[in-house]
């Protein structure tokens, strides 16, 4: 313990690494001034802490080789000093890292930031604030490592900016030149510590992006820094405990759910914003009704790291066939389908055909059974952190034939929400709403009861604002509305469609959670153009 304490004292009065801690409470508070939600604002603070993780593992290595020994070559437990050494700077490092943490959580608190986003928030940190920093921190120790050069802190500097979030879309522009845009872009998801936007708040529906996946990947760089520490150690354990804990991380890392990155700055291919217009520019959107109409759907949604359905579907012929279609969103893939007369099935983009080995009268009622498993667009994401799949939208097949989108008009097409066709069991982590083939999960889902009227919300809505609105909303409305869901935010290039459903009512979210009261002139506006968006669906 004393050689422990000797360290500690050492490492306590090393000024400079003490200059960096004001920085980081400078950019967090920066970020988070007026809302936590901005926490995913706080880029230069993860920026910050890769710089000084690469910098306090190296100038402490070469210290303990040049300083620290004249002092401990005198202390019993000679052998063991190198250990009680990383024993110390891990203790001033996770100090340094709590007192971030505790800063943040504390000022969440102070601004009344509700349970679900603290708890996201301590994630975020660890994910983003932590995890880069022990991966800087190995990187160091490798450096300071070997012989000590000059070059090294430039390599040091160099590659903080490599791997940071500051440069990211500096990086990705320059290999999208060279290399395209898909190559680039997982060239810096593989290389990026931190998050992908320096500019882009937390989306209040989909919460911070602490996937898995994430946490596997950093997890994974972190254990190949630290089996490269190994190389030159003689201890075959050491290698085989680090080459271990590597391959298991890169496995469940393969092994993690998709999930795509919010920014709206970013020409990125897997930015929510440019995913789906960039498929439907290369598939041509087209919508026809098809020859059969589905009458019911039954059976399992199970929502994991993907989304997964598993039951029957009733479609009703309107003329005497041979094959028919429904609509299905293209990313959710098809792996069994089957029934009475079923021949074969084919699945091209948003389209599936059934072939039947025998004629299907009009009129007739018949059931095909299906199974698919993949994920929803970005737009209304389902993986594990929860769903948003709002009911005009082909999550669950839909009548027709054609597209979900249509990219000319930057639109998501409506298909209609219908009452009774739903038999639907949800198997899901979190706490679900599910009624008119609209699904929303979460931790954070809130339903209020106003005036007889539901009102879905990603996030609280205090009282007085929630019935002000609807008071609003009734004064205006000639429709008979008993649900209004809220919908995330207009994209920077997409609009989503604020629309009625039948006697649902898909609202703008901004409108309802944001600081701005509008008038009943502009939500009157909203309406005209969502009943008109209604009047114009296929």
């Amino acid at each position: 313990m004393k050689i422990l304490q000797l360290h500690l004292k050492l490492l306590i009065r090393t000024k400079w690494c003490w200059l960096f801690f004001p920085l980081f409470c400078f950019f967090s508070y920066g970020a988070i001034y007026d809302s936590l939600y901005n926490l995913s604002l706080s880029g230069y603070v993860t920026q910050t802490l890769i710089f000084f993780g690469g910098m306090f593992a190296y100038y402490n290595r070469i210290r303990e080789k040049r300083e620290v020994g004249e002092y401990v070559s005198v202390l019993p437990y000679f052998r063991s000093s190198q250990m009680w050494m990383l024993l110390a700077e891990g203790i001033y490092v996770v100090l340094i890292l709590l007192l971030m943490t505790g800063f943040v959580f504390i000022y969440g608190v102070y601004l009344g930031t509700e349970g679900w986003l603290l708890k996201e928030a301590v994630w975020y940190c660890f994910i983003y604030f932590w995890l880069p920093c022990f991966v800087s921190l190995s990187f160091g120790y490798i450096l300071g490592s070997g012989e000590p050069r000059k070059f090294h802190v430039l390599v040091i500097i160099i590659l903080g900016f490599l791997v940071g979030p500051v440069m990211r879309y500096f990086w990705y522009t320059l290999l999208m030149v060279l290399l395209g845009p898909h190559i680039a872009e997982k060239i810096i998801t593989t290389i990026s510590l931190g998050q992908s936007s320096i500019s882009t708040g937390c989306d209040p529906f989909y919460g911070f992006q602490i996937e898995c996946g994430r946490i596997f990947h950093l997890l994974s760089v972190l254990f190949f820094l630290l089996f490269c520490c190994t190389l030159k150690k003689k201890s075959i354990r050491k290698k085989v405990v680090a080459c271990t804990m590597f391959v298991l991380t890169v496995v469940l890392y393969l092994n993690s759910g998709r999930y795509v990155i919010h920014d709206l700055q970013s020409e990125e291919p897997s930015v929510k914003s440019n995913y789906d217009l960039d498929y439907y520019k290369e598939h041509k959107s087209f919508y026809h009704p098809g020859n059969s109409t589905v009458e019911k759907i039954s059976g399992e949604v199970k929502l994991r790291k993907d989304l997964s359905f598993k039951g029957k579907i009733q479609l009703k012929a309107n003329k005497a066939i041979k094959e028919t279609s429904f609509i299905l969103y293209h990313d959710l893939k098809v792996k069994c389908l089957s029934g009475r007369n079923v021949k074969a099935f084919e699945q091209k983009a948003d389209t599936i055909r059934i072939f039947f080995d025998k004629e299907i009268q009009r009129n007739e009622v018949y059931s095909v059974e299906i199974e698919y498993e993949g994920y929803s667009s970005p737009y209304f994401y389902s993986n594990e952190k929860g769903c948003f799949l709002p009911g005009y939208f082909a999550w669950l097949p839909c009548t027709g034939e054609g597209s979900c989108f249509e990219a000319d008009k930057q639109y998501v097409r409506m298909l209609g929400v219908v009452d009774d066709i739903y038999n639907i069991r949800i198997d899901s982590r979190y706490p679900y709403y599910f009624h008119r083939g609209t699904l929303i999960s979460n931790n954070h889902v809130r339903v209020y009861h106003v005036n007889g009227i539901q009102v879905i919300s990603p996030v609280r809505i205090e009282k007085g604002k929630r019935e002000r609105l609807i008071q609003a909303f009734l004064d205006f409305s000639n429709y008979n509305i008993d649900e209004i869901i809220l919908m995330p935010q207009e994209q920077d290039n997409v609009s989503l469609p604020y629309v009625v459903c039948g006697s649902t009512y898909f609202a703008d979210a901004s409108d309802w959670i944001g600081n701005v009261i509008l008038s009943k002139k502009d939500l009157k506006e909203e309406w005209e153009e969502a009943v008109q968006c209604a009047k114009e669906a296929p």
